[in-house]
């Protein structure tokens, strides 16, 4: 029998009329386009194919006129981990395996047990009134203040769409017209942003038993006051390696003490910390949590993050970390605030 990635090579004379009649036969929605001893010259997907005609390509052309030149590629020493995470940030339906320019082998989406076909979706809870930053949420909600030229909750759905997420829930209470209005259903951002009317506040997880009842997997969860360069595909890819019902990310926060101090054994004295650091993990606001957490929720409950996930490792769920190391900022305050602007 023919390997399946055998099957996913065509030569680059191939007309874009074959190659779709390959697609439909095989199934495949990409192929591996080789020259000669399966050198790799590129790779096609039917939605390359598609554009092309728009774009006035003609079914006889050959696919080397609009083939992809630059593939991403692998290696034999390539983890499953790494490729499950090309396939989470990129939605590629193929990966080649490819040793000194010959293809040797290939990946497919298909393959990979229960990856999702595209990024989990995302709920954003913007629901607070931001008390602690006094006049500035007056008459504004604290998503809604700029940073860099733009709202809080701007920065957290551009992050998101540079991860692939298209599909964004938000809760909302406060102000909740001045959201809306400004984001609106996300068409004009290319992705579909859908609302969760809080008709009183729920907490930071209250919101997440509205989900709709058809969403299943994974559900990225962020509060609406963080600015982070955090790499969701990372964040998911460690959910779903540690199987995982439940996954916080967490910053390292270092509280240093001013003054030396004094170690004893009742009144006698043992030693000298010289101004020790106190290091701790301190929650991040980002989330991964499954889907079905939602039943852990009773509706209309008020309940806080902390609260739940404590409530599914009760349940005998697997609550995990994931330690953020990049760029995070909690716009808790106004000093916090007033650093950023």
């Amino acid at each position: 029998m023919t390997p399946k990635w055998q099957i996913a090579v065509i030569k680059p004379e191939t007309p874009l009329n074959s190659v779709m009649k390959k697609m439909n036969e095989t199934g495949l929605q990409s192929l591996m386009v080789c020259g000669e001893y399966i050198r790799l010259l590129g790779t096609i997907s039917d939605g390359d194919i598609r554009k092309a005609l728009v774009q006035g390509r003609l079914m006889d052309d050959p696919v080397s006129d609009i083939m992809n030149t630059n593939p991403t590629t692998i290696n034999s020493s390539t983890t499953r981990a790494e490729i499950l995470s090309i396939f989470i940030r990129h939605q590629f339906k193929l990966i080649p395996i490819v040793s000194k320019g010959i293809v040797t082998g290939c990946e497919f989406i298909s393959d990979f047990i229960g990856l999702p076909q595209q990024m989990a979706p995302m709920l954003i809870m913007a629901g607070g009134f931001g008390k602690r930053l006094g006049e500035l949420t007056k008459s504004m909600p604290k998503p809604m203040l700029e940073v860099s030229g733009k709202p809080i909750i701007r920065h957290i759905v551009d992050r998101a769409i540079v991860f692939g997420v298209t599909r964004i829930f938000i809760s909302v209470h406060y102000l909740a017209d001045q959201i809306k209005d400004y984001l609106g259903d996300g068409s004009l951002l290319g992705i579909s942003i859908e609302y969760i009317e809080e008709v009183s506040p729920l907490g930071t997880a209250g919101s997440f038993q509205k989900l709709p009842a058809e969403l299943k997997g994974p559900v990225l969860v962020s509060n609406a006051d963080i600015i982070s360069k955090i790499d969701y595909t990372k964040l998911i890819q460690h959910h779903l390696s540690n199987d995982a019902s439940a996954t916080m990310a967490v910053r390292e926060n270092t509280i240093q003490n001013p003054f030396g101090v004094v170690l004893t054994d009742g009144i006698f004295i043992t030693g000298f910390d010289e101004k020790p650091a106190w290091r701790t993990r301190i929650n991040a606001g980002i989330y991964v949590l499954d889907a079905s957490l939602k039943d852990r929720i009773d509706e209309g409950e008020h309940i806080d993050m902390p609260e739940l996930i404590l409530r599914q490792k009760s349940k005998g769920g697997k609550v995990i970390i994931f330690q953020l190391e990049d760029d995070w900022f909690d716009i808790g305050n106004p000093e916090e605030y007033n650093k950023l602007v």
